[in-house]
């Protein structure tokens, strides 16, 4: 198995016309199979999850889902939240929390998707403070250079997963997210006013929950 996955991906990074193919196996053949295929043996899973893990940086989105349902089958990503955070960090690695967000079209849609899977792996105990932060401060200040359809579904993942963060960190995002509420919120309204209330719903959901 290890070296089926190793071998498709290494085909993956080298071959476009062969991408395509392999998704479809992975997701035809080794999805399904996983429980027998990766949970028999630790070592098996590790070296796939390796594997996978260096192919996420430059994953589009559908590359990157079917690589997280690979990851989500495997045994030793369900202890609990020790292995919901050692996913969620893939996550990070994916979008590099320490660089600074540009809003083009690639690096948008690589944020909502993985906000996406982050949003399923909270469930399971792992911490949203790091993947919060980076969006209150790198990517909420530039907002308006996102499109409505974009903004929409920031802001529906937001606050998602608004109620699982804790502490500290509900104190530094409510900074972020109170001028964009308002920003939807205008102060004054007439006939003309065209009022997102999707956008207004899911940013004062967000705000009350941080």
């Amino acid at each position: 198995v290890t070296a089926t996955v190793g071998a498709l991906l290494e085909h993956m990074a080298t071959e476009e016309s062969f991408r395509a193919k392999a998704l479809a196996f992975m997701q035809r053949e080794l999805i399904p199979r996983a429980n027998k295929l990766l949970n028999a043996s630790e070592d098996a899973q590790k070296t796939v999850a390796g594997q996978l893990k260096k192919s996420m940086a430059g994953a589009t989105a559908k590359e990157f889902t079917i690589f997280m349902k690979v990851l989500f089958s495997m045994s030793i990503f369900k202890n609990g939240a020790q292995g919901a955070q050692e996913l969620l960090e893939i996550v990070h690695t994916t979008i590099d929390l320490t660089s600074e967000f540009q809003p083009t079209a690639e690096n948008v849609d690589k944020i909502i998707f993985c906000t996406g899977s982050a949003n399923l792996i909270l469930k399971h105990g792992a911490s949203p403070n790091r993947l919060v932060a980076y969006l209150c401060k790198q990517v909420i200040p530039k907002f308006s250079e996102l499109t409505p359809a974009q903004q929409l579904s920031l802001l529906k993942l937001l606050a998602e997963i608004s109620p699982f963060v804790k502490g500290g960190a509900s104190r530094d995002t409510l900074p972020a997210l109170y001028p964009l509420m308002l920003e939807f919120m205008p102060s004054t309204a007439s006939e003309e006013t065209k009022i997102n209330y999707s956008a207004v719903e899911c940013a004062l959901y967000c705000f009350h929950h941080i």
